[in-house]
């Protein structure tokens, strides 16, 4: 079986599936079927439209088959050296001892309430406020 192993773009994502379709640019733009995508200790992530990926196929066609993932190159290059992940729009990045949080919103939730983090910003300026104006 020639190119079992191929290197390809994502063309097409399926979320609610957690599968995608691969297109080869150099077999003439052509896509695979819809593959699902290997997940890693549970995890919830798919490549998106674009990400180089590695595909193995199970036949001769472009029917069947997975993806193994994303990997790193000269066009797609790690954003952090220390652990970061990117999840959609948040990311979680280790520095030394901080872990750092990047989101639009984030929420802390617990059996006893939840809060975001624009309420304890709005409620730190509030008391800092207070303190300044006595």
């Amino acid at each position: 079986m020639e190119d079992m192993i191929r290197t390809g773009f994502v063309s097409s994502v399926d979320t609610a599936a957690g599968t995608v379709q691969v297109t080869y640019a150099d077999r003439d733009q052509m896509v695979t079927g819809h593959f699902p995508v290997l997940c890693f200790g549970g995890e919830y992530h798919l490549p998106e439209i674009n990400d180089p990926v590695l595909a193995v196929h199970l036949s001769n066609d472009l029917s069947s088959g997975f993806v193994l993932g994303t990997y790193w190159n000269q066009e797609n290059r790690p954003r952090q050296q220390e652990w970061y992940k990117q999840a959609g729009a948040a990311a979680f990045k280790l520095a030394g001892e901080a872990l750092y949080i990047e989101a639009p919103e984030i929420y802390f939730i617990s059996g006893s309430g939840s809060i975001s983090a624009s309420e304890l910003i709005a409620l730190k300026d509030r008391v800092e406020r207070l303190e300044r104006n006595g």
